[in-house]
């Protein structure tokens, strides 16, 4: 193995894994988002149908037109009027009004009660809280068409707050938002919310979400350990058939020497000794280098194997009486003086275009 793949390996595995563990963050955290959007959704759904019935031809709570009448309506046209005008004390006068209508509001509100009684008739869990809100009031404008608004306060100004004592409002524990409009004595429109919620919503949506978190994490620990296992095994089988072939090539070096030597010496001892006429030295020469050669070839297809190598088989078209005639002269010299051959030829012309040989009688002395 070398240092490109120590160095690329272990960058693959880290970029991986953060990218495994950046989509399963991102899926809890997607699981979250649902979880948080559909929470308690049947006792908000039960919430809302009973608190329509509770305040039926009404404002806000029992009463609370009443207030509106006397605490805000009759101050609308006077409002309207400076803010037109652009009255130097147009924002004083709004906000004094507005302060004493919702402290007015807060002082004579019925919620708490209308609030408790829902939870009992409905059979909720009483760990629920609420929070009733005075979000905007509008008045129309007719000579460009339009509702302007006078007064606005976000969900978490305590300013606008009616009653109850939910801190954290969200889009996800809003009960209802409505907007209330009427035309006399000018035409305006004003909207409030309701929200209900447990005051550890956060903690309970994740107690829920315990087992998909730690199932997220036995995950990742699970696949971190196959890959590191997995890596590990990898680069011990790299050093194995490093050395594996390192061996290899050290064997096959040792005996290509010895056999390339004996080769080498029967082409000497062949050279040297055909101008000799002696035809036995020459063939066992002959039979020494190719034996060596036979030897030769059958260790490359062992260390071939040995390392796992392709093997393709070489075939070739050889005349059958050149090969017969080499086995039965080692024949005769292994058995020299017990054995005798005599060899006749049959020769004819062969389909393949070679000539033939067949061995027509053989003796044993």
């Amino acid at each position: 193995m070398n240092s490109a793949d120590r160095n690329i390996y272990p960058w693959a595995f880290g970029t991986s894994f953060l990218i495994l563990t950046v989509l399963i963050g991102f899926l809890i955290f997607k699981t979250y988002q649902l979880e948080d959007k559909n929470y308690q959704i049947g006792q908000l759904n039960l919430v809302q149908n009973a608190y329509g019935t509770a305040i039926m031809d009404d404002k806000i709570f029992p009463g609370g037109d009443a207030l509106f009448q006397t605490e805000l309506v009759p101050y609308l046209n006077t409002w309207f009027k400076k803010v037109t005008d652009k009255s130097p004390d147009a924002v004083q006068y709004g906000e004094t009004r507005m302060e004493l209508f919702l402290k007015t509001m807060r002082t004579k509100q019925s919620l708490d009660s209308i609030f408790k009684q829902i939870v009992q008739q409905q059979k909720l869990d009483p760990a629920l809280i609420y929070l009733f809100h005075f979000d905007k009031l509008e008045l129309y404008n007719a000579a460009d068409n339009s509702w302007q608004v006078f007064y606005e306060s976000a969900s978490d100004d305590s300013s606008g707050t009616i009653s109850g004592s939910l801190r954290k409002t969200s889009l996800n524990n809003r009960v209802f938002q409505l907007a209330v409009s009427d035309k006399e004595p000018i035409p305006y429109r004003f909207t409030y919310s309701l929200y209900v919620d447990y005051e550890n919503r956060n903690w309970r949506i994740i107690r829920q979400m315990v087992p998909v978190f730690l199932l997220s994490l036995a995950c990742i620990a699970v696949i971190v350990l196959l890959s590191f296992r997995t890596y590990k095994n990898w680069v011990n089988q790299r050093k194995l058939a490093d050395l594996k072939t390192s061996f290899l090539n050290h064997m096959r070096h040792e005996f290509n020497t010895p056999l390339t030597t004996i080769l080498v010496s029967a082409h000497s001892l062949i050279d040297r000794d055909a101008s000799l006429d002696n035809k036995e030295v020459v063939q066992l020469g002959r039979i020494v280098e190719r034996q060596a050669k036979r030897l030769r070839d059958y260790f490359e297809q062992v260390m071939g194997s040995v390392a796992l190598q392709e093997q393709q088989a070489k075939i070739i078209q050889a005349p059958i009486d050149l090969l017969t005639r080499e086995i039965l002269d080692e024949l005769c010299l292994r058995y020299q003086g017990r054995l005798k051959l005599i060899i006749s030829h049959l020769k004819r012309i062969c389909p393949y275009g070679w000539t033939k040989g067949i061995i027509s009688r053989y003796l044993t002395i």
